[in-house]
């Protein structure tokens, strides 16, 4: 839509008749023995059909998804463990959604309030093997989480964006604290209790992104054509963080991947890549819940090269930003200008889904340039590998030079490109366009 009016929690529920969204949970624990840890829980889900076709084959909204659970955890000092991904189809049964209370299910991994009237306090029940060693590791979370603050909308009024009818709706509630009462984690058979932790709630959902989405729009569509003629797109991807200062105050940032410094991405070779700086923007949230949005920029000048595979994934041998330096500008409070990301682990936290590209997600600490600790935080950093060839392979497809030529991207021909001209051309088109592009928000 051009225009939303969010309602919560009724919203909170997963959006099945949009192509693909997430509920996503990040943030540091602390156990009564001392220990520290990262935690990450997502439910990823896409739908298999659009909702028309989906109703006409006789399947309902559940019936159409696709499900799988994103789970990691980070021990300070030690390394990131994170669990196998697998997907679940609607139809097996083994997803089930209802609300008043909200429970979000996958198979025995659950997302629940135990309020009928507002999403918190929410529990979080995971559970799942690393398989990246010689033995599968358990790993599991038992948590529960109570709100301070209020909805954060992001992009433009929670458009994040929304153009041509393609883009994502976009809300978040920072400074969730730990329940202490009800909440532990393990780590193969080892039980921690937990006696305090900070997270971030997420949930986005949409029919694609921008650029590479595809527009409903004809003419918005035949636009996007001819521009990326003169202009490419940038690749996909982006380097996304969640910062919480221990003043309470939070930090939303994401720095898309750009044209500009493409030279950072999908690099395999000995050296890492080298120093890169990259323009970010976010939101700034207050003590009291009040926001605003924010611009400056990162500067990543250490990177680390991810190892890590099981079956049937591979080790891409890919090199991800592994420290980063943030630099904001006057709209932040001066102590919160220039500041470190720096992984509690350094083993890299990368990861696949379970259809085949990687990224890496994990806990960082939040670092003055003398080491002083002021927060916790999260990095996600997405788009660095080339995955098609593991794609391929997942498919069962061949993976040789011609199917490989086939999943670039491609711009159009000349001829297309002159039917796209003469189609935006006519008055009529060239007015809706107008119309169209008028209605575009958080771009």
């Amino acid at each position: 839509p051009s225009e939303i009016s969010f309602s919560f929690p009724k919203d909170d529920s997963p959006q099945n008749e949009y192509q693909v969204g997430w509920h996503f949970f990040v943030g540091s624990a602390f156990a009564d023995s001392g220990e520290e840890f990262g935690v990450q829980m997502m439910f990823w889900h896409y739908s298999v059909l659009p909702p028309d076709m989906a109703q006409s084959a006789g399947l309902s909204n559940m019936e159409n998804q696709i499900l799988e659970m994103h789970f990691a955890i980070s021990k300070a000092g030690d390394r990131h463990y994170r669990a196998k991904p697998y997907i679940v189809a609607g139809t097996t049964g083994l997803i089930n959604f209802s609300e008043a209370p909200f429970n979000y299910e996958q198979g025995k991994n659950r997302i629940f309030s135990t309020s009928s009237d507002s999403l918190f306090p929410l529990d979080l029940q995971a559970w799942g093997l690393d398989e990246s060693g010689q033995e599968p590791v358990e790993i599991k979370i038992s948590l529960t989480l109570d709100q301070t603050k209020g909805y954060v909308l992001n992009g433009d009024e929670g458009l994040s964006p929304s153009c041509g009818g393609v883009g994502t709706l976009y809300y978040s509630v920072p400074n969730l604290l730990l329940n202490p009462d009800t909440s532990s984690l393990s780590i193969n058979g080892t039980k921690f209790t937990l006696n305090s932790g900070k997270f971030w709630y997420d949930h986005q959902y949409g029919t694609g992104f921008m650029p590479g989405g595809n527009p409903r729009s004809d003419v918005v569509r035949a636009f996007n054509n001819l521009t990326a003629l003169v202009k490419p797109p940038n690749p996909g991807g982006w380097d996304w963080m969640m910062l919480q200062f221990d003043d309470n105050t939070e930090i939303g940032l994401s720095a898309l991947h750009t044209t500009a410094n493409a030279g950072f991405y999908e690099q395999t070779g000995e050296n890492p890549p080298g120093t890169m700086n990259a323009s970010a923007k976010g939101v700034y949230i207050e003590q009291d819940g009040s926001y605003r949005s924010i611009q400056g920029g990162i500067v990543v000048d250490q990177w680390i090269k991810s190892r890590v595979s099981y079956a049937p994934y591979l080790p891409t041998d890919t090199w991800y930003p592994n420290r980063v330096k943030v630099i904001l500008g006057e709209d932040v409070p001066a102590e919160h200008r220039e500041f470190y990301l720096i992984p509690i682990v350094q083993t890299g936290q990368e990861g696949f889904f379970a259809t085949g590209a990687q990224y890496s997600e994990g806990a960082v600490y939040l670092e003055t340039s003398d080491g002083q600790k002021i927060g916790r935080g999260f990095l996600e950093s997405t788009g660095y590998a080339d995955m098609r060839r593991q794609v391929l392979i997942l498919a069962g497809m061949p993976t040789d030079d011609t199917m490989m030529k086939l999943l670039d991207r491609h711009t159009l021909t000349l001829e297309q490109a002159e039917q796209c001209t003469a189609f935006l051309e006519e008055p009529e088109n060239k007015a809706r366009l107008k119309e169209e592009l008028a209605k575009c928000k958080g771009l």
